[in-house]
């Protein structure tokens, strides 16, 4: 299932992606060191060294996820236009899918926003698993001020039967 506010989906159609996709190097460094588990919570490997933060810091396993496993696709040194980081999100948010869903059901986050008094923007994905007794981003997409967002929810590869 795929969520957008109207922002979002305003930046997904408007510009042509470019012809060729191409993820950037830091992005698949960041994929290649997996996943790990900790006390409940998922975690991309590279995101999770060196970064503080606990259950109990952040409320909840779904806030701690979030926080840590935040990646922003926007690293490289030159200026990116609009089209080709949205391009470059979207990779990434392929990328991520295909690595999360034989772990459950995630809900991955990619946010687009413009960078104050700048005509770049800046984008950000990050993800979390989605709990029956924890609080989702999935409420109401519209509400976000900071920006175009967009949630893909991963599917349960058991419960389709694959």
């Amino acid at each position: 299932m795929i969520q957008a506010n109207q922002e979002m989906l305003q930046i997904l159609f408007d510009a042509a992606l470019p012809e060729k996709l191409v993820m950037p190097v830091h992005l698949e460094k960041i994929l290649a060191e997996g996943l790990i588990e900790e006390d409940g919570c998922w975690f991309l490997a590279a995101c999770r060294k060196g970064t503080e933060g606990s259950i109990k810091q952040f409320g909840d396993r779904t806030g701690l996820e979030s926080y840590v496993n935040g990646v922003h696709i926007d690293v490289i040194t030159d200026r990116v236009e609009l089209p080709v980081l949205r391009q470059q999100g979207l990779l990434y948010v392929q990328a991520l899918r295909k690595l999360l869903q034989p772990k459950g059901v995630f809900g991955i986050v990619m946010g687009i926003s413009q960078v104050v008094d700048m005509d770049d923007f800046s984008c950000t994905v990050r993800f979390y698993k989605v709990r029956s007794d924890e609080p989702s981003y999935a409420k109401d997409l519209d509400g976000f001020r900071d920006g175009a967002v967009l949630i893909f929810t991963t599917q349960n590869l058991e419960q389709v039967g694959q």
